[in-house]
């Protein structure tokens, strides 16, 4: 009987205990940067590529990772299709709006809109208006 050939992975860990890994054949690995901040709750500190010697952790796509590495969210907070942004704002009561100043004086960039439940939706312009990308609760 031939034994199987166990599956090499690169792995990022955090010290909050953070831990993912990478298939070392996805394509997209090579995008994957060497540190990001870590992206879990209240957590102050970088996410670091360890190397394949190093213990898997929870295994995802190169993408899934690349955006969790560079803000556009993880897990369900990327889950923003139009039923869950409808039912996360509509009735809802705004707390706060991060805001900028635009280059015309009269206009202002919105990055996000924190609701009183402690939702944050965060938006990203697009070609057809405005893209919300990660909806992140606290």
């Amino acid at each position: 009987m031939a034994r199987k050939k166990q599956q090499e992975y690169e792995t990022w860990v955090c010290r909050c205990g953070a831990r993912f890994s990478v298939v070392v054949h996805d394509p997209g690995l090579h995008a994957l940067p060497q540190r990001a901040k870590c992206w879990q709750p209240k957590c102050r500190w970088y996410i670091k590529a360890a190397g394949v010697s190093t213990k898997p952790g929870a295994v995802v796509a190169s993408e899934v990772l690349f955006r969790a590495m560079i803000g556009m969210g993880y897990g369900d907070e990327t889950k923003c299709g139009p039923t869950a942004v409808s039912k996360a704002l509509v009735g809802a009561k705004i707390a706060a709006v991060s805001i900028a100043p635009a280059p015309d004086k009269d206009r202002t960039f919105i990055s996000s809109i924190t609701l009183e439940n402690g939702r944050t939706v965060h938006l990203a312009s697009s070609t057809k208006g405005v893209t919300v990308y990660k909806v992140t609760h606290g």
